[in-house]
Formats: structure tokens, sequence, C-alpha cells
């Protein structure tokens, strides 16, 4: 028989009461011991690595080539200790927003802000460790509305807004990102490993050629040409902050289309996709529709196509403008986004890609801010990394554009503190056969014999006499 209460209780106001038994409650239990640890007396840093014990042996390298290769101060923070000192031990993403915020207000006196925040292995939506197989090793943001299929999303946005009043739940709000944020999504000692020697292997000299100078432009057909034309306007973009760069153009509807089983093909494309990418790209721009598993409704590009790639010393910076690419939180699918940037022996040196759904004005605006921001100098007149300008980018976007969600949903995977590997030097031509190129304009015919003198300049023009 159930038991039964009576407790005297003002009825004009609506109440909710629970009964329990105290007995029936769990017990704690204990879990083990917390070395002392003190996060809050951390040095000031250039670049901060949140990673877990099993990837910090790969973390550790990744902090001693930028120290080497960029004199960045950098901290390797486990996720666990942050955890400890931040949530009371409990695994929540919003104990990383308040230790970074921590680094950053610090340094509002004067001293060093940290300019680089670097996820160093995979998330999943699941933070309790429901679902078989999880991975959420470095958690990320998960907005509120999960059911939605457009407002439901991941976004590592949510660790760069650090300002007081900053509240990434609120999309009428203009948060600014304050540093740049990249992730790795590893899963294993061995990836993690293979990715830091992708991204050592990238600065090296057996990296060098033509393909530096190189950018690709690929468009999807169909939608009233929307998706050329979105091409068109983001390679204009490209092309007014990075004049120097020669861009090729691989559009569905100038190849024939064949009939199959399977669907329409485009098996000429699946063929210049394969030669572009073996030759070499510093970036590879994709626009139109896409998915998890593919690229274009045609398959284009896909877990099969992908591993022909030979392009382990020219990898580039892979910018899909598509739905659904990378959704890096869902520990049921290894996306094709998270493959190519993974793949050992190829594939990508980053992603700047999208995790749920998304709208093609609004990634075109995306697309076109971080192709400006990625080609153009900084203040310095050094060129920004990864991360750099994708925060300029998303700031831009944020500022002057209304789809808040859209933005959220474009994220850096890859290094944020890693450049573009572009050309130190210019080659500048100064005459033909003895004419000043500057006051004489010429032609090349075939069969003719020419001498052409030039010489070696750096970034901003100046001759480099010791080449």
């Amino acid at each position: 028989m159930a038991a039964s209460c009576s407790l005297p209780a003002i009825a004009s106001i609506l109440r909710e009461y629970v009964a329990f038994n105290p007995e029936q409650l769990p017990q704690p239990l204990y879990a083990g011991t917390v070395p002392n640890q003190d996060l809050h007396a951390i040095p000031p840093a250039d670049m901060l690595i949140i990673t877990i014990p099993a990837l910090k042996a790969a973390a550790d390298r990744l902090a001693a080539f930028h120290t080497a290769q960029d004199q960045l101060q950098v901290q390797v923070v486990m996720a666990h200790e942050i955890y400890n000192e931040f949530a009371s031990g409990t695994p929540d993403p919003a104990a990383i927003r308040d230790f970074v915020k921590m680094c950053y207000d610090r340094a509002a006196g004067g001293g060093k802000r940290p300019r680089y925040l670097l996820l160093f292995g995979d998330a999943s939506f699941d933070y309790k460790n429901r679902v078989p197989g999880n991975t959420n090793l470095v958690p990320t943001w998960e907005s509120e509305a999960s059911l939605d299929l457009i407002n439901s999303y991941p976004s590592d946005d949510f660790f760069g807004f650090l300002d007081d009043a900053d509240d990434i739940t609120d999309i009428n709000t203009r948060n600014l990102l304050d540093i740049a944020v990249g992730r790795l999504p590893v899963q294993t000692l061995d990836q993690a490993q293979q990715m830091v020697d992708k991204i050592i292997r990238y600065n090296t000299p057996a990296g060098f050629g033509p393909w530096r100078n190189h950018i690709t432009f690929v468009a999807d057909d169909g939608d009233n040409n929307l998706h050329v034309q979105d091409a068109e306007a983001v390679s204009a973009a490209a092309a007014a902050s990075g004049p120097g760069m020669v861009a090729d153009k691989i559009y569905l509807d100038a190849y024939p289309k064949i009939a199959s089983a399977g669907g329409g093909r485009y098996p000429e494309v699946n063929s210049a996709i394969q030669r572009d990418m073996n030759s070499g790209n510093l970036v590879w721009n994709y626009t139109g529709h896409g998915s998890y598993s593919r690229l274009a409704e045609e398959v284009v590009v896909d877990a099969a196509s992908i591993r022909g790639w030979t392009n382990v010393n020219k990898l580039p910076l892979m910018i899909t403008a598509t739905c659904d690419f990378a959704p890096f939180d869902n520990p049921a699918h290894n996306s094709l986004g998270e493959q190519i940037l993974l793949q050992q022996r190829g594939g990508a040196i980053a992603l700047m890609t999208t995790t749920r759904a998304v709208f093609a004005y609004s990634n075109r605006i995306m697309n076109a801010n971080y192709l400006s921001q990625v080609f153009s100098p900084l203040q310095n007149g050094q060129m920004p990394t990864l991360g750099e300008a994708a925060m300029l980018g998303k700031n831009l976007t944020y500022t002057n554009y209304s789809d808040v969600a859209n933005n959220r949903k474009f994220q850096l995977l890859g290094d944020p503190a890693l450049r573009l590997a572009f050309p130190r030097y210019r080659v500048l031509t100064d005459s033909i056969n003895g004419k000043d190129v500057n006051t004489v304009t010429d032609t090349l015919k075939a069969l003719g014999q020419y001498v052409i003198k030039g010489h070696i300049a750096d970034a901003q023009g100046n001759p480099v006499t010791g080449f």
C-alpha cells in the first residue's frame, strides 16, 4: 500500500512538492585522491593547449614545435584539472571557458594575453557518456535547441567569447571572439602523433613548390547557378586580397554529366579534383551541397576518393561552404571532414568547415570574409595564422551580418597558431629581350627565343640580394 501524508499549505499559489525516502538516496562513492594542483598560478602564455593525459605526449611535441618555430610561450593543460578547479570535478565545457577567461582577464593590466586556444581532442554531444563508444575527450558547447535541424549545433566559439557581457545563448547579441580557437578532433595517441607530424612537416623544405601559389575553387551544379555565382564572388574576394595567387576553377556544370545506377555523376570532375589535389593547393574551396559523407549529390569527393590523394607534402587548407561536412560531435559518425584532416599520408592541413545544416547566402558571406582575412597581412606585416584569420573573419561576419547561428556553425578544425605556407619571396620579371616590362607590352610567341631577366623580392617588394 502506498504511504500517504498531509501537510498544511496556502492554496492561492501554485506549488510543486517532491516526496522521497532519504534511506533510498544513492550514497557517495570513493573515486580516488585528487593531487594538489594550482591552475590559478599558471604562467602567462601565448597559446593554451587543452587535452587529456592519453594525448599529452603529442600535445607536448606540438607545444615544443611552436616554441621553437614561432617563439610562442605555450601551456599544455589537462581537461580534468580544469574541471577540478573550475567545476568541482564536473566535466563541464563552461569550466574550460572560465579557465581561458581567467587567463584572458589577468592580462588586462598589461600582461601577456593568450592569443591561441587549441582544443586537442575529439568532442561529443553526450556530456554524460551514455552513448557507446563516446568521444567526449575535450567537450564543445552545444546549442540548447537540441532537436531543431537548423538551430542545433556545436560551437567552439563559446570558448572565445571572453568579455564579461558575452552570452552565446542569445543569438541577437553580437559577441566577438577575443582569442583564436581551433580544434584537432583526434581520438587516439596515434592519431594525435600523426597530426602533429603533418603540422611539423608542413613547415619543412620538403613542401616547397609552385603549389604554394595555387588556389582552387570548386562549385556545385544546379540551383540556377547559385553555387557558381557564390564561387565567383569568393574567388573575387581572394583575388583582391591575394593578387599573387594562381586560381583554378572546377565548376561541375562545365563538365559532362552521366547517368549511373546511383544517380548522376561527373567522372571528369572526380579526375580533375584528384589531379588538382595531387599537384597541390595552398587553399581548396568548395561551394555547394554536401553532407558528412560526401560533397555534391554527384559524389565528387567521398571516403573512397580521398584515399587516392598523394599530397603528403602539399596539404591544402580546405574551406567547405556546405552543409554538415564535419560534425565532430557525433560519436556515431567519423565525418568526411574529419577523415580528410586526420588522413596520415595526405588530406588537408586544416579545414574551415561546417558542423550542421547551413544556408547558401550566409555561407557566401562567411566564406568571402574568411578568404579576405587569410590573405591580408596583419598590422605587423605578418600573414595571419589560420586561427587569427578565422577569428577576424568571424568577427567581421558577426559585426556586419545578422545570421549569427550560421556563423557559429563554421569551425576551424586545425592548429590555430599555424600559418599557411605562403611563399616567403616573390619572383619579379624586369625585362624581356632587354625591354622593361613596365613600359613595353609584348607577346611571347610559340617557338620564339626570349631572354627573361628578373629578381627575387620579399613580401614588401624589396630586392633580396643574398638569395
